[in-house]
C-alpha cells in the first residue's frame, strides 16, 4: 500500500489552502539584476534571509505546542543565534528587480540573503521524517 497521497490530492489540497499564503515581494538592489536571468524559469526558490529583528539569546526554548523544551536546532523557531532563514517559497513572477513569490514567513523590510533555484530532484527527501 502506497501512503503518499498522488498529485491530484496534493494539488487540490494546495488549491484549497493557497489563500491562506498571501503573496509576498522581495526587491533587489539593481547591483543584481544580471543576476535574475533565467529565475523565471523555476517555479519554486529557496530564500535565505536575515530575521534582523528576532532574539539571538536562547538556545533551549519550549514552545507552547510542545510542553517541554527543547534545543534551539532542533526547532523551527526564529528565535535562534544566528537568525538566518531559509524558505522554500513559489515564484508568481519577477517584474524588473521585484520579485513576487508565496509562502515565506518574514515582515516587511526582512534582509534577504540569497536566491537560489528550488530542485524537486535533490531538495525533496520523501522518507523525511520528524518527531
Amino acid at each position: 500500500m502506497n501512503a503518499s497521497p498522488d498529485a491530484a490530492v496534493v494539488e487540490a489540497a494546495y488549491r484549497t489552502l493557497r489563500h491562506f499564503f498571501p503573496a509576498a515581494n522581495a526587491t533587489l538592489d539593481p547591483l543584481y539584476a544580471a543576476g535574475l536571468e533565467d529565475l523565471a524559469l523555476y517555479s519554486h526558490l529557496w530564500l535565505l534571509y536575515w530575521m534582523n529583528q528576532a532574539r539571538r539569546d536562547l538556545v533551549q526554548q519550549a514552545p507552547a505546542h510542545l510542553g517541554h523544551t527543547r534545543g534551539t536546532f532542533a526547532l523551527r523557531s526564529p528565535v535562534r543565534p544566528n537568525p538566518i532563514a531559509l524558505a522554500a517559497v513559489q515564484l508568481i513572477g519577477i517584474e524588473g528587480m521585484t520579485l513576487t513569490v508565496r509562502k515565506v514567513d518574514c515582515i516587511d523590510g526582512t534582509p534577504l540573503l540569497d536566491i537560489k533555484p528550488y530542485f524537486a530532484s535533490t531538495d525533496c527527501f520523501p522518507d523525511a521524517t520528524r518527531p
